[in-house]
């Protein structure tokens, strides 16, 4: 009888073995979580690329569209100026904002959208044209701050307009008007359609026919950089005093009934997702107007050196890092130097960027 008892027990698990035993399944669990865990990570920050990706690719194909088919002749315009803002809730507009006009040729699908082909109704008529309307169309982009409810706290984030109109159609004020805007930089009627939220920053640069780009793109007041703002008749519209980017292009002619158009012209995109604010680092202590150093809270959150990063109405350059502090080039983007309290949050994206070439010039490649 003793014999196939202790048979048993050297088929059992000792209660050393039994500790072994859960101890190696412990931590194969934790392995296998963490595997999980990487992979659902490395997972969803391809789909938030994915996702921005496709923002960007949208937004840009749309743009690169209206300026592929600008208009030239007496009926072309071009006018890309600045507005300012009161972006974060302060009372205070700091931040100046671009708004872009143009006239472009119109398509077919255009011209069916917008009413100047209507298709055959009930009756087998064809609607009338609006009156006094061209197989033109005036579009309006511009970057405005988003809404916010009486009492809710600004965050600093903008939205992306886009309006478009027959030129000539005189059932709706054009785009160039010097009214279309009100004097809060925001537009006076709501023909305009949002075309993305959470934009950090828009702009264009314009390369003119003196402009040199062999060392790329580099604005300036001098007739070789490249302008930040335009008007293609040069009519003194963009108001120099309500921004200093309105500063006018020295290279610009006089008008003589044809609109100059830019030989070619960069634009620049930043969109920040809710996901990635909250990624964002903050300021440790307050800053004054003319510190050149920031304390922050978290260091590793905060781009490489010689990018941009926002920090509320504020765009600063970021020299070098030395644990939390941050040595930075204030007042970038046209932006003024102003106090910031300790809590607030630096922000930044990646760029997305694109040239476009004017077909109705042709391209000097020694420039």
């Amino acid at each position: 009888m003793a014999a196939p008892l202790a048979s048993a027990a050297r088929r059992g698990l000792t209660l050393v073995e039994l500790v072994l035993a859960l101890g190696l399944f412990a931590v194969l669990s934790v392995a296998l979580v963490q595997v999980l865990d990487a992979t659902l990570s490395i997972w969803q920050d391809a789909e938030r690329g994915r996702e921005r990706m496709e923002v960007e690719t949208s937004v840009a194909e749309w743009l690169l569209r209206d300026l592929d088919y600008l208009a030239g002749g007496s009926d072309g315009d071009l006018l890309y100026d600045w507005a300012m803002f009161d972006v974060d809730g302060d009372g205070i507009a700091n931040r100046p904002l671009p708004r872009l006009r143009l006239v472009r040729r119109a398509s077919a699908e255009d011209l069916l959208r917008l009413g100047l082909r209507t298709p055959l109704d009930e009756a087998g008529e064809v609607g009338a044209a609006p009156r006094g309307a061209t197989p033109l169309v005036e579009v309006v982009w511009c970057l405005v701050p988003i809404d916010r409810p009486e009492g809710a706290l600004a965050d600093g984030a903008l939205r992306l307009l886009r309006g478009e109109r027959l030129l000539g159609d005189q059932s709706s004020a054009s785009f160039f008007d010097r009214t279309f805007f009100a004097g809060n930089g925001y537009p006076r009627t709501d023909q305009l359609e949002l075309v993305a939220a959470g934009v950090l920053d828009w702009r264009l640069l314009f390369a003119g026919q003196t402009t040199v780009l062999r060392d790329g793109w580099k604005a300036g007041d001098d007739l070789r950089d490249a302008a930040i703002c335009w008007d293609a008749r040069n009519l003194q519209r963009p108001d120099a005093e309500r921004s200093p980017q309105n500063r006018a292009w020295p290279g610009m002619p006089s008008y003589d009934g044809d609109p100059l158009l830019p030989r070619r012209m960069r634009f620049e995109f930043e969109f920040e997702r809710p996901d990635d604010a909250r990624r964002r680092t903050s300021l440790a202590s307050s800053v004054a107007a003319d510190d050149l150093e920031l304390d922050v809270m978290e260091p590793d959150h905060l781009p490489n050196d010689g990018e941009l990063v926002l920090l509320g109405e504020e765009w600063m350059r970021v020299k070098a890092s030395n644990g939390s502090r941050v040595s930075v080039e204030r007042g970038q983007r046209g932006t003024r130097p102003v106090p910031h309290k300790a809590g607030e949050q630096l922000r930044f994206s990646r760029t997305f960027v694109r040239e476009v070439l004017v077909p109705m010039h042709r391209e000097d490649w020694s420039l």
